[in-house]
């Protein structure tokens, strides 16, 4: 029987960390200009005001500056990524008659982030 193994005392992301942390950046990045150069494109299928587009821009805005630091490694960055999914959920759940899948999909990458990040907890500042 094989001893366990040790933690690693390294300061670096595993590859699913990187490319979730990376594959959010994007989506958040993409949903920015849309939402400050087209809102209606954003609150017509949902059949909400167009301030929800600026909403969705600015926690998209905010996510991806919290992004770049969680990359970083600043703890903090991490719940603002958290908070910024959140905020977006319940934007979407406010407009939408049927926001379950919005709120499940937000609920599924707050989780993902915190089970990608909690084995390197403590490498953040």
């Amino acid at each position: 029987m094989e001893p366990p193994a040790e933690k690693s005392t390294e300061r670096n992301y595993s590859g699913g960390a990187r490319a979730m942390l990376f594959i959010l950046f994007l989506l958040h990045a993409t949903t920015v200009p849309t939402a400050f150069l087209a809102p209606e494109r954003l609150a017509d299928p949902i059949q909400a005001p167009v301030w929800t587009s600026y909403a969705f821009g600015t926690t998209s805005l905010f996510a991806c500056v919290f992004l770049v630091l969680a990359w970083r490694w600043r703890k903090w960055a991490v719940y603002g990524v958290f908070a910024t999914t959140l905020a977006d959920a319940s934007v979407a759940h406010l407009f939408t008659a049927d926001a379950s899948a919005t709120v499940i999909m937000n609920g599924v990458i707050v989780f993902s982030l915190y089970l990608v990040v909690r084995n390197r907890w403590e490498f953040f500042r």
